[in-house]
């Protein structure tokens, strides 16, 4: 197979393999994203607790002076969503986010392990977490505020500018522009994780996302476009129960939200890192400054082919 293949059967061979390498990976993802999410939370609340502490100690007014601050960030909220309310969104968001963020781009450590060596461990994700984590971190800070902080910049000006009142067309339109700006702008980005992994600087990172996104946008949007559906599709019972119910006759979603949630944890998460990934190597590889072996795209395809 060419590298540059694209069209109808890349897209399902990037889809099939993809899962095909998630499923025989599962127990490894499963340990190792357990583990990841444990040290997240617990590097959440140790940031939260050196906050607190921090302006206990440090400021003049002790715990006065944080539950000063703890008040006005109420008091900003209930005007949401006033210019005041999203800043403190971000400034707040943005640091608890990134152990997030690493933990998702070492996703990205992992499949490349499985591509590149048939398989990996649950302790591979650790080594990722910890090898790149400030790369990790500063490529999640650019995605949260190119893709997630305009959406909501876009949501607090329009609910201004019409009274609060967002309905009918008003609506429609602000969806539509919401949707059209999430999926182009995270779409363009999709290989960052991928690059960071690779070696590649915040900035590098950047630059070949936004390249090989233009360059490949078919094959790459494909990809992004395709599991997005997916993941909605899946939520979607949860978010309109009731019309589920009406259209099925049913009277109860019983154990689905927690499989669906676990598929797509388990599953389809890692599925997604893994076609990235993979794509990554195999239209990456056509570019001079990223050293990828045929016999290793080779190698991995065919394992891919035949397990």
């Amino acid at each position: 197979m060419k590298r540059s293949k694209s069209g109808l059967g890349a897209f399902v061979e990037d889809i099939s393999v993809s899962f095909k390498f998630a499923i025989k990976n599962v127990l490894s993802f499963f340990l190792g994203m357990l583990g990841v999410l444990i040290v997240t939370a617990i590097l959440v609340a140790i940031m939260l607790l050196i906050f607190v502490v921090t302006v206990i100690f440090l400021s003049p007014g002790g715990i006065w002076a944080f539950i000063d601050i703890f008040v006005g960030i109420i008091e900003a909220f209930a005007n949401w969503p006033s210019p005041t309310s999203l800043g403190l969104v971000v400034l707040f968001l943005v640091p608890l986010v990134l152990p997030i963020f690493v933990a998702i781009g070492a996703l990205y450590g992992m499949a490349r392990e499985i591509i590149e060596s048939e398989g990996t461990t649950a302790e591979g994700v650790f080594t990722w977490y910890s090898r790149r984590f400030f790369p990790l971190a500063g490529g999640g800070v650019v995605i949260f505020l190119t893709t997630i902080v305009p959406l909501a910049a876009l949501y607090a000006y329009a609910f201004n500018a019409l009274g609060g009142n967002i309905s009918g067309t008003d609506e429609a339109l602000l969806i539509a522009v919401a949707v059209i700006w999430f999926v182009v702008s995270s779409g363009l980005l999709t290989m960052m994780f991928p690059a960071i992994i690779d070696g590649l600087t915040v900035r590098q990172a950047i630059g070949r996302s936004l390249k090989m996104g233009v360059k490949y946008l078919d094959r790459i949007f494909s990809i992004w476009i395709f599991f997005l559906l997916l993941i909605f599709g899946l939520i979607a019972p949860l978010i309109w129960p009731y019309q589920l119910y009406w259209i099925l006759g049913v009277h109860s979603l019983g154990f689905y939200p927690a499989v669906a949630g676990l598929f797509i944890l388990f599953i389809v998460i890692p599925a997604l890192a893994i076609a990235q990934s993979r794509v990554y190597l195999l239209l990456g590889s056509e570019e001079d400054e990223i050293p990828v072996t045929d016999e290793s795209i080779d190698e991995s395809e065919k394992w891919g082919a035949n397990n």
